[in-house]
């Protein structure tokens, strides 16, 4: 499961701001059992236009969700 969305911030001297937010939660198929989920807000992103703003955003945050999915994934590991 996947929901993510941007807002726009606001915009300093020609600079606009973006944020992006999401949730993200990954189930075992056999068993249902949720083995990974982790929520990200207001990840910034910092463009010429709130569109790519936005796009910097979501960027940033598929960054920092990536990392937590990694060590997550493999503390889940360790611990079995």
């Amino acid at each position: 499961y996947i929901s993510a969305e941007t807002s726009k911030g606001s915009e300093v001297y020609g600079q606009f701001i973006a944020f992006a937010d999401a949730i993200i939660a990954i189930n075992d198929v056999k068993s249902s059992e949720v083995v990974f989920k982790t929520q990200k807000q207001k990840i910034k992103g910092v463009q010429l236009d709130y569109e790519n703003a936005g796009l910097k955003a979501l960027d940033e945050l598929y960054k920092e969700i990536n990392r937590d999915l990694f060590n997550g994934l493999l503390n889940k590991l360790k611990n079995r």
